[in-house]
């Protein structure tokens, strides 16, 4: 029995009668124009109907209402009839081997669904973490530099080639595009990555459809949500252009295995590729601390074991990379070292699956999905392994590149998200195997059967990749509310002022961060954190009077900070709201600014208690 409104019901009937007069108005333009393009008309008019049911799909929905599932739980019927009616679409122009632009119309629909309808429903930036890099590149338009010996933040400022670039680009432009332009981001950097993965793919097949559902495929398994406004969210696409240059102008070519179906088209002459290549390593090595080492494991692996000429290419990554973090990062290398945990490979993998297990309710299952993600890309893309190795198929150098990631699970924990990040890169050369699991010959014309094996892989992921990917937005949307309440407290706030906040998740840091103090309740220790439920007023009034400033100190709960607590803990859930209410019960404190979404605290007497 349906749970949906039937009003919703009616408007899918309306809908689908519709894009049957759509499509079959299509059909009777085709004959007049061929069957080449009356095909192109027909699916483009099968992409539109898509997206008219997603517009559809969003009205009225209210990202207050999601649900310990996120956005997936705002899903309706016609958001769901889009993506069936896509995908249909998508797997019909892989079927007739259409042009490329047709197929890349369907993943641009694709990524638009997924990638910018947060942006659009949410209006303001996604994840708390986002906040920290406005405040960098605000850092930079007022003081014009950067500071690699600051203590706030340092890696940002040891490695700030993306966020000098921004700074120009906005000083240049208008500096309040900067929060629109970083709220789109993800859609920008998506469809970056479809180039960049095309480009790469292309380097190692000439089957089209292997390229095209290798990209449909990196799509439906990319749910970390690495994407966003970050160094990370665009060094990565970099990477993946990298290393198509490197097998596009150095691979070796291989007598014993036919490693792509025809010789690539022109391959690129090195004098032509190196200096893009040289130009891609420095932003890289200059923007992003993990990108640069993946970058030089996966040179090291791919011309190490000789499936590329030009030894000067690794070594001029290693030394870029070096010479970054010994020269102008040094400070923070050095003091760093000790983070590098050589010879943990399990434990590091360990470690941040424990951490993400540590969730409730809603969250348990989306900490799954996205595990099951990858484990299913993972056996599929061994499928293809096998596959392609039988048909002597098998591209060596994108089975290495495939691998070289995971060796960094034996050199560093990176706060114990290394595993996140060799899924990250490990991500487009697994869709390109999987692919391969599906097309293994080149001259195989069982076209139907492939496409339903297609269909069937993609049945299988689509609502595990909803759910990883849209599976945290409860926590990761900040209210219009929220984001005014902080941006007055930064504007405000005396230099030096402590900020007590109920946990990190809030917009933070984006305005004069240098100059103001941040303390967690939920990032202090077990004990401390039991004292302050114990009895909020008397420690919290401690904290504020004992501060960094002989001006007003604050205290910062939100609405977001309460939803992330009770989510994923670390203290149980409600504690926020009774601090909050045990505060506005105290008379020790005076409520600054309260906007429904974010109240902002001071001690009642003399600004501090002093």
């Amino acid at each position: 029995m349906s749970t949906k409104p039937r009003g919703e019901l009616e408007d899918l009937g309306q809908l689908s009668s519709a894009g049957s007069g759509v499509g079959s108005a299509g059909q009777a333009f085709s004959t007049g124009i061929g069957p080449r393009w009356g095909f192109a008309v027909q699916a483009l008019a099968t992409v539109l109907l898509a997206i008219t049911l997603w517009i559809i799909g969003l009205r009225n929905v209210d990202p207050r209402a999601m649900t310990d599932i996120g956005l997936v739980s705002l899903f309706t019927v016609p958001m769901i009839a889009a993506l069936v009616v896509l995908a249909v679409g998508f797997f019909r122009a892989l079927r007739r081997s259409a042009a490329e632009w047709l197929l890349a119309v369907h993943l641009v629909a694709f990524i638009g669904f997924i990638h910018a309808t947060p942006a659009a429903l949410f209006g303001t930036l996604r994840y708390a973490w986002a906040w920290k890099h406005i405040g960098i590149i605000d850092y930079i338009l007022r003081t014009g530099s950067v500071d690699t010996t600051i203590s706030n933040l340092p890696v940002y400022h040891s490695w700030p080639g993306f966020f000098a670039g921004t700074a120009l680009l906005t000083d240049m432009a208008d500096r309040s595009y900067l929060l629109p332009l970083a709220t789109w981001t993800q859609l920008a950097f998506n469809l970056f990555n479809l180039l960049a993965a095309r480009f790469l793919m292309r380097s190692m097949t000439d089957d089209r459809r292997v390229v095209w559902l290798g990209l449909w495929l990196f799509f439906l398994t990319s749910w970390l949500g690495l994407d966003y406004f970050s160094p990370q969210g665009l060094a990565f696409p970099l990477y993946l252009v990298l290393m198509g240059l490197v097998l596009r102008a150095f691979r070796r070519r291989r007598a014993d295995v036919v490693e792509v179906v025809a010789p690539l088209a022109a391959a690129m002459r090195v004098r032509a590729a190196l200096p893009v290549m040289v130009l891609i390593m420095g932003v890289i090595a200059s923007s992003h601390q993990i990108t640069p080492l993946m970058m030089v494991l996966g040179l090291l692996t791919v011309f190490g074991f000789r499936r590329a000429r030009g030894w000067y290419v690794p070594v001029l990554a290693v030394g870029l990379t070096v010479g970054w973090a010994l020269v102008v990062a040094r400070g923070y290398t050095i003091d760093n070292l000790s983070g590098l945990n050589i010879g943990e490979p399990v434990q590091n993998g360990v470690d941040t699956l424990e951490k993400s297990a540590d969730v409730r309710d809603g969250q348990v299952l989306v900490s799954y999905a996205g595990r099951f993600i990858t484990a299913v890309g993972l056996a599929v893309a061994a499928i293809g392994i096998y596959r392609a190795r039988r048909r002597r198929r098998l591209d060596s150098a994108a089975l290495l590149l495939l691998l070289s990631p995971m060796l960094l699970l034996a050199v560093t924990e990176y706060g114990g998200e290394v595993l996140f990040r060799v899924i990250l890169f490990t991500g487009p050369f697994m869709a390109y195997f999987a692919a391969l699991a599906v097309y293994p010959d080149a001259t195989d014309r069982a076209r139907t059967r492939r496409v339903v094996l297609g269909g069937l892989l993609t049945v299988a992921l689509l609502p595990g990749f909803l759910l990883a990917y849209f599976g945290k937005d409860t926590q990761n949307y900040f209210t219009p509310a929220e984001v005014r309440t902080t941006a007055w407290l930064y504007q405000n706030a005396e230099p030096n002022s402590l900020i007590v906040v109920g946990s990190r998740n809030f917009p933070q840091r984006f305005r004069n961060y240098e100059k103001l103090t941040h303390l967690s309740i939920a990032n202090e220790p077990p004990e401390s954190r039991d004292r302050v439920l114990a009895d909020p007023a008397e420690r919290l009034s401690r904290w504020l009077a004992a501060g960094t400033s002989d001006k007003p100190n604050y205290i910062l709960i939100t609405r977001g900070q309460k939803v992330a607590n009770d989510l994923i803990g670390p203290m149980p859930a409600g504690s926020l709201d009774r601090v909050e209410q045990a505060l506005r019960a105290s008379p020790r404190f005076r409520i600054v600014v309260d906007t429904g979404d974010a109240v902002v605290f001071t001690l009642a007497e003399n600004g501090n208690g002093r």
